[in-house]
């Protein structure tokens, strides 16, 4: 138990919000962490008992209350127009979402997103191990002068050999995981012709998104397509996309990484920049409160020069006030996009 910061009526360690006077309790959670600690308790003891006999999932061996972890937020901003966040959302006990962000010396940005499959075993495990080791791979490939493509498809690749390592330590359904990333270079000027000349690359497997938020909902985007039941079924014309949507079956995904994968070949789209934006990868945790591309953009428009950890965060504020039913993680990077596609690949 401890006492709202706002009001200083009781709550539980485990509450989003204060019943008293409905402030959010989540900013106590917030902390930026390396992967290492992600799944350690915040704090030494129990919170409810004060017992130090703590389990690493945050469960309190005397008492049997949950204890927060790092893993239930956790955040991470590299510059001010480069942020992400990722928090357990409302209904679920633990997060099995994850990210992994980082900026090479060139000024190229990587954006990795993964949300671990709930049915699986260990999903937030096969998450981690995707967004660090695709993350990870990325880096290196782009160091060795591989184009964004390439890059990315390698470190799907490696995500998957990392998963896949998992059903051997994991009882069940094997752990499986959704991915989508991105690469972004730098904007340049041409001085040919004064215009800025840069790329995003982005590729993905199963239904975690990337959008493309412009100066309006006219000039905004969703850049990746589902591979889910409902996108397949819409595309075959046997459902209308409202009917598909109110079907149980609507967020089965048809590509995924891990042990039981069958097709591990991500799809890819390449844009050219041009015109100030931002570009948004993220799990359903967000987008099931505002998959259309206006509703997205109402979700989390902003004015220009607003810093980028707070669109994420109000993001996540957003989806909690939704419902939160699932776990939540946003990477935004502000930039300059032109939303016409170069190539999209199966």
């Amino acid at each position: 138990m401890k006492n709202c910061s706002a009001c200083d009526e009781p709550v539980e360690i485990s509450d989003r919000f204060c019943e008293s006077c409905g402030v959010s309790l989540i900013k106590d959670l917030n902390a930026a962490v390396t992967f290492q600690s992600l799944s350690e308790p915040i704090f030494p003891n129990c919170q409810k008992c004060d017992s130090i006999d703590l389990e690493p999932d945050g469960f309190c061996n005397q008492c049997g209350s949950r204890n927060p972890v790092h893993r239930d937020r956790f955040e991470q901003i590299l510059q001010p127009g480069f942020a992400a966040i990722s928090d357990r959302g409302i209904r679920h006990s633990q997060n099995e979402d994850c990210f992994a962000v980082a900026q090479l010396a060139d000024g190229r940005s990587i954006i990795v997103v993964c949300d671990g499959v709930s049915s699986s075993m260990n999903p937030g495990m096969a998450s981690q191990s995707a967004s660090q080791s695709a993350c990870e791979s990325i880096q290196e490939s782009l160091k060795a002068n591989l184009d964004p493509e390439a890059a990315l498809v390698q470190g799907i690749h490696q995500a998957q050999i990392a998963v896949a390592a998992l059903a051997a330590i994991s009882k069940g359904e094997p752990p499986s995981t959704t991915i989508v990333a991105a690469i972004v270079s730098a904007c340049n000027s041409d001085a040919a012709n004064s215009a800025l000349s840069a790329q995003a690359t982005i590729a993905w497997l199963g239904d975690s998104r990337a959008y493309w938020l412009g100066s309006t909902p006219e000039t905004s985007r969703q850049l990746t397509q589902d591979h889910s039941w409902c996108e397949d079924v819409v595309a075959a014309g046997q459902l209308s996309r409202q009917e598909a949507e109110r079907s149980p079956q609507a967020h089965a995904i048809t590509r995924w990484l891990g042990f039981d994968a069958e097709d591990v070949v991500p799809s890819v789209v390449t844009i050219d920049l041009d015109v100030p934006g931002r570009l948004v990868l993220c799990s359903d945790g967000l987008w099931n409160y505002a998959s259309s591309v206006p509703e997205f953009y109402q979700a989390l428009h902003h004015p220009p020069g607003t810093e980028a950890v707070v669109i994420v965060r109000q993001g996540v504020e957003f989806a909690l006030r939704c419902g939160g039913q699932d776990n939540i993680t946003i990477a935004l990077l502000e930039s300059t996009l032109r939303t016409d596609f170069q190539s999209v690949k199966p």
